[in-house]
């Protein structure tokens, strides 16, 4: 297959080596799943690429999109990218300050919004930004231009100069030339844009190859947003592949959209996996009698279980029962079909990779940033490329890793940002004269040359006793509870940490009615005292796998719920720890109040 080195190029590789693809992108439109070929994404594509030529763009000006997963967002960002526009894609669920600050900071002239309801939300925030033209939406929306005008004003090109000068500006675009502007999260302030080339991300499409042999067959159900990095890399990696994309109808409706595609694999976040493992967790202790006693035995095996190891009798006999028993029923919850599914952006909880990785479900970790283009190591599908803890070895074509003296995880190469968008200061503070990029992450290599991630640098706080805490450690080892949701563990400076946690509420309910505990609201649930035992007992427990001075001393149960839209987590999920530092200061407080 050959290689290419611009963004533009995909479609024509598509339409050289896919000519014929009827379900390159596949969604749920009014209940039944609606198929896109190659020649559906070629010829919508230019089309909407003439359509921003003829609205006046020029190449280097910046279009904005904020929507779902759909087939949409791929036209609109390759019409973009051919009209030598730079996109930039925001999350559908940021506050409208956050949206305020993009647009005007991105200098945006043109908008995309998905949904209805995205689009009251947006417009009166989107019509007071000045020199933002047009907004286009993908639903019809009474009132709104829709993307479909905009595609007609290509299409109707009668003496073909919108095409003469289309080629013009495909032929003109570089390697380098800034491809897209990515606004980061915003964990610990005001989000900066990431400016990535066409080569940032397509120097990552062979490697990906290596590690993740899928190929024009095969089909992929996508739920993480397309305007995350990681989901994008891999989205593009997918089409110089002619692999299949399936976009979930919502991130509540993947129990179903697991069992329509049956996939062969997935890109997500730990939060997902962890969800899925709590579930099966829940079930499994529920049951009674010999099906308890298979559960036991499965996680027994768990506990043991090496990648490629072979088994002998007994111990083979029992995972094949085990298998058949508990296992199969996991694998079946995800499609029964799962060859991969990839992992990133935070760090998840050895036990739910050993228990996916024990079912035959492949669930690799990767490690990246935004301005690495996202993946820089990854484990790989070989038994001597797995070892659970870690994200594996680096991307070795793409990226060279590096541990300062201090611990801190450094990068260099191709794949590493352009810098951020007007921010020049910050681009020196975080890329060095050497050209090594200061991820802010801390790591180590093991004897065996496996790269793990520890903690945030900015993020481990030390104790009065001299003692140095790594929170996102201690968090995920909570998080694997079934019945802690989400955790914060708080502690600079003072003699133990402790932690603020959210429980599971549905697994809580669960449990208290098996125990004929009556509750009206969260509040009261989490007030009750046998709540509390459970708690501490729960607590206790995972103490013991923690550290001395890890161990979380006290804790406080929080009723409400952390979410992107409330301002307490990032769009990917991820503790936005000063915000929730703030907002429970008084309950951290009273944590280590007589300390």
């Amino acid at each position: 297959m050959n290689t290419i080195e611009r963004l533009v190029d995909l479609l024509e590789h598509l339409n050289q080596y896919f000519p014929d693809k009827q379900d390159l992108f596949v969604t749920k439109e009014n209940s039944k799943w609606r198929k896109y070929g190659t020649s559906d994404y070629f010829e919508t594509s230019n089309n909407l690429a003439k359509g921003l030529i003829s609205l006046g763009l020029n190449a280097g000006d910046k279009i904005a999109s904020v929507s779902s997963n759909r087939p949409e967002w791929n036209f609109v960002d390759m019409g973009s990218l051919r009209a030598g526009v730079i996109h930039v894609p925001v999350y559908p669920n940021l506050s409208n300050e956050h949206y305020k600050y993009i647009f005007e900071h991105a200098d945006i002239r043109v908008l995309f919004v998905g949904e209805n309801e995205l689009y009251q939300r947006i417009a009166p925030v989107a019509k007071n930004i000045q020199g933002l033209e047009f907004i286009f939406t993908f639903d019809e929306i009474s009132g709104a231009l829709n993307w479909q005008d905009l595609r007609k004003m290509g299409e109707e090109d009668a003496d073909n100069e919108l095409e003469k000068e289309l080629k013009r500006r495909i032929d003109a675009v570089d390697k380098d030339d800034v491809a897209t502007i990515i606004y980061t999260s915003g964990t610990t302030g005001v989000p900066k844009g990431v400016m990535l080339s066409h080569w940032n991300f397509l120097n990552l499409v062979k490697p990906s190859m290596i590690l993740f042999p899928f190929g024009s067959t095969h089909k992929m159900l996508s739920f993480l947003p397309l305007c995350h990095v990681f989901e994008r890399v891999v989205g593009y990696y997918y089409q110089f592949n002619g692999i299949s994309v399936y976009y979930a109808e919502s991130i509540m409706s993947i129990a179903r959209d697991f069992q329509d595609v049956k996939p062969d694999g997935f890109i997500t976040v730990p939060r997902i996996l962890e969800k899925i493992y709590n579930k099966i967790q829940e079930n499994g202790i529920k049951q009674k009698g010999a099906k308890k006693f298979l559960f036991n035995q499965a996680m027994k095996f768990v506990e043991s279980y090496v990648p490629g190891k072979k088994y002998k009798f007994p111990k083979s006999i029992w995972h094949k029962v085990v298998d058949a028993t508990v296992f199969a029923k996991a694998r079946k919850a995800l499609g029964g079909n799962i060859k991969a599914a990839i992992c990133g952006g935070a760090a998840l909880h050895p036990d739910i990779i050993q228990f996916f990785l024990a079912a035959k479900i492949p669930v690799v970790e990767g490690y990246g940033l935004t301005e690495a283009t996202a993946l820089s190591s990854c484990i790989t599908l070989h038994p001597e490329g797995i070892k659970v803890g870690t994200v594996g070895f680096p991307v070795y074509d793409a990226i060279t890793i590096r541990i300062a003296t201090d611990g801190e995880i450094l990068l260099k190469g191709p794949s590493i940002m352009k810098g951020y968008y007007k921010d020049e200061e910050q681009t020196r503070k975080v890329i060095d004269e050497n050209g090594w990029f200061h991820t802010g992450d801390v790591g180590e290599y093991d004897h065996e040359g496996f790269l793990k991630i520890t903690d945030r640098k900015k993020e481990i706080f030390k104790l009065s006793t001299g003692k140095y805490v790594a929170p996102q450690m201690v968090e995920n080892t909570l998080k694997a509870s079934r019945f802690i949701e989400e955790a914060m563990v708080v502690g600079e400076g003072m003699k133990y940490a402790a932690a603020v946690l959210i429980p599971d509420f549905t697994a809580l309910a669960d449990w208290c009615r098996e125990k004929g505990l009556q509750f009206s609201d969260h509040a009261s649930l989490i007030a009750d005292t046998l709540v509390r035992k459970l708690f501490d007992n729960e607590v206790v427990r995972l103490n013991n796998l923690l550290g001395r001075s890890e161990q979380i001393k006290k804790f406080v149960l929080i009723a409400e719920s952390w979410t992107s839209e409330s301002g307490a987590l990032s769009p990917t999920l991820k503790l936005r720890r000063n915000h929730l530092l703030s907002h429970y200061s008084k309950i951290i407080k009273s944590l280590f109040d007589n300390a």
